[in-house]
């Protein structure tokens, strides 16, 4: 029992940032409440607590499809970014994707594993010639996303790794999703244009 409290306590940590608000402009496309940022996580927070706990090569092979999840949804991020300009919701969800990747890192560290390399890479031209059509991918993505935290979660027993995985599923689908369908539904428009920052909706 103790040693559950204390990887909740890791886990709980790890996000702590994120649940305060702190990185309100990144996590989040502009025109959301500050509580949605609660799955972000900051990189530049101290490191993470060692554990010599054994992990389940379930859950093992969990983080591994989780972190290349992450990884190339980013890559494929930043290729639209290149293609179409720093345009939201891509200019700030990209962020958060590095983020979703840290807090995975973090557990690799946790445990004393090594991470995997980060291979995942998308040209320009892999990106779809509209931003509306890039917009619908971005959303495909995110609902993509959920469903490898959907397909592990039942199969992950450690509760720090199990409550990093529900944050970061709950960041996609009730962060990133609707940002993006948001730009779907108004044609690529969106709302806020190009740029980072904070700005009144038209």
């Amino acid at each position: 029992m103790q040693a559950i409290r204390m990887s909740v306590a890791w886990a709980a940590a790890a996000l702590a940032a994120a649940y305060a608000g702190a990185c309100p402009t990144t996590c989040r496309e502009s025109d959301q409440p500050a509580p949605a940022a609660r799955a972000c996580v900051d990189p530049d927070a101290p490191g993470p607590a060692k554990t010599s706990a054994p992990l389940s090569g379930i859950t093992v092979e969990a983080m591994h499809e989780a972190l290349g999840d992450e990884r190339r949804a980013r890559a494929f991020y930043a290729a639209v970014v290149e293609r179409h300009g720093q345009r939201r919701p891509f200019s700030n969800i990209i962020h958060a994707e590095e983020r979703h990747a840290a807090a995975l890192i973090a557990l690799f560290e946790r445990y004393g594993l090594d991470v995997p390399e980060d291979t995942p890479e998308f040209a320009p031209e892999d990106v779809p010639a509209t931003f509306a059509a890039a917009c619908e991918a971005g959303a495909q993505a995110e609902r993509d996303n959920a469903a490898v935290y959907d397909r592990w979660l039942d199969k992950v027993a450690e509760p720090d790794v199990r409550q990093v995985m529900l944050a970061l599923r709950a960041g996609s689908l009730e962060h990133h999703l609707p940002a993006f369908e948001r730009h779907t539904s108004a044609g690529g428009r969106g709302y806020g244009g190009r740029g980072h920052g904070r700005r009144a909706r038209r």
